[in-house]
């Protein structure tokens, strides 16, 4: 990052498409990206609804959180030989919802507020730094609205919880500033065309897949820590009187782990994500192979979880049940991760080598 700050190229075009996409991008996380599902209707969750949640905590914000402790010492005592830990396990999370709202938004709109500080340091600092320091706010607000939505998905699932208009839209602005930022730094190296086109693939395909695979993960078959919850409870259930089933707990347990690697692989997508705004190749490429390693081992444990629980059981019965399909799915993504971990570099170096014969036949 030092050497970028001496002489990135374009900074001034870098620095004022990144302010453009922080503010827009601001400005879709206020307006609402997720939408609650109601028995009445859809409620774009958005600044209104975090504003209600302020005056009603403010109110009484002591009751609050007595409120919330309250709920965990009453889940605690229900539990009952195990039984019980998904309903404290997911009231704990719902209950620090508003919580993690307020802070979120909270974020978002300082960083949205005060987004044009840098520009004001141009005389002192030159346009390089700037870019920099731009880039960085913008990779933190990617860090917080990704999180936000995340943690929507993770606790509430798809059946309480979905995308708004503007929160598919937000996700695929967020894959158009990594590949335009690609664009603007090889017009700014005065690269080649063929450079140029190679290295906007690369930053392309990496953008939408990391777009795509989030949203398969977001949108698993039930919110992936009331799996976790859940298979916790069952592998404690099933060591108790006389219907303990020593099987059956390891297969639970190995259950829980798989959705807490699914989990993890959702945190590589986001990193990888966060990291291409800032053009860290490598720590995409590293995103990328964790996020295979962590599927595969999600994929795996689902297996042999059903395997042990069942007592026998197929490879190929087992890729074709119902409940396997998110895992063989997810297992392919992770493959195309690091095929493109691999592939994009190579399409880089191409690139490169392209631009150097081209300048050479120019000088003949």
């Amino acid at each position: 990052m030092e050497q970028q700050k001496k002489s990135m190229p374009a900074a001034k075009a870098v620095t004022l498409v990144a302010f453009a996409f922080l503010a827009a991008l601001g400005a879709l996380f206020l307006v609402g990206l997720i939408e609650f599902n109601t028995f009445a209707e859809k409620k774009t969750y958005g600044i209104s609804a975090v504003i209600d949640e302020i005056k009603l905590i403010a109110e009484d914000a002591g009751g609050y959180f007595k409120g919330i402790w309250k709920n965990v010492q009453l889940g605690i005592k229900a539990i009952d030989k195990g039984n019980g830990i998904v309903d404290l396990g997911m009231s704990i999370l719902t209950d620090i919802f508003p919580l993690v709202a307020i802070l979120c938004f909270f974020m978002v709109a300082w960083r949205l507020a005060f987004c044009w500080w840098p520009l004001l340091r141009v005389g002192s600092i030159g346009w390089s730094r700037v870019a920099v320091r731009m880039g960085k706010r913008l990779k933190k607000v990617v860090g917080w609205v990704i999180g936000f939505v995340v943690y929507c998905f993770a606790v509430y699932g798809k059946d309480a919880v979905d995308f708004a208009t503007f929160g598919g839209i937000a996700l695929y602005l967020i894959a158009a500033y990594a590949i335009l930022r690609v664009v603007i730094d090889g017009l700014g190296k005065k690269a080649s065309i063929v450079h140029v086109i190679f290295t906007t693939i690369s930053a392309a395909a990496i953008a939408v897949f990391l777009v795509i695979v989030l949203k398969h993960f977001l949108l698993a078959d039930m919110p992936l820590w009331y799996a976790i919850f859940g298979y916790v409870e069952n592998a404690v259930l099933s060591t108790q009187g006389e219907a303990k089933n020593t099987e059956a707990m390891i297969s639970f347990i190995l259950l829980a782990v798989c959705y807490l690697a699914v989990f993890i692989s959702v945190q590589r997508a986001a990193k990888a994500t966060e990291k291409q705004i800032v053009l860290n190749r490598g720590g995409v490429r590293k995103s990328l192979i964790w996020l295979l390693i962590w599927t595969v081992a999600a994929a795996a444990l689902h297996f042999f979880a059903w395997k042990k629980y069942y007592g026998e059981l197929s490879f190929k019965d087992w890729k074709d049940a119902e409940t396997s399909k998110f895992m063989v799915k997810s297992v392919i993504y992770g493959a195309v991760g690091l095929g493109l971990a691999i592939v994009t570099p190579i399409l880089n170096c191409i690139g490169r080598s392209k631009a150097k014969e081209e300048v050479k036949e120019y000088e003949e």
